[in-house]
């Protein structure tokens, strides 16, 4: 996890609310389109899962941070996200 929040207590103290929705629009007819595409799409939806299913910011942010650190490759990185942040795929 990202050295500011191993410090003592400051996880304690933040409220932080992760929201994986990037620059993306919703048309008139609801379909939904991402600024990088549908793999984007794709990669904030499975940040979302993560984020409600383990709704514990300690828990998923190890695979958010993940995620994000793999850029355009998140979507073939979710798996290996998933594991090395303990989380079931």
């Amino acid at each position: 996890m990202n050295d500011a929040f191993q410090a003592d207590g400051v996880v304690d103290i933040m409220n932080v609310t992760l929201v994986p929705f990037g620059n993306a629009r919703f048309s008139p007819s609801g379909n939904l389109t991402c600024q990088h595409g549908p793999e984007e799409c794709t990669a904030n939806s499975y940040e979302q899962c993560a984020i409600d299913a383990f709704p514990d910011f300690t828990t998923h942010f190890p695979f958010y941070l993940c995620m994000e650190r793999a850029g355009e490759k998140m979507v073939k990185q979710a798996q290996k996200c998933a594991e090395s942040a303990g989380l079931d795929y």
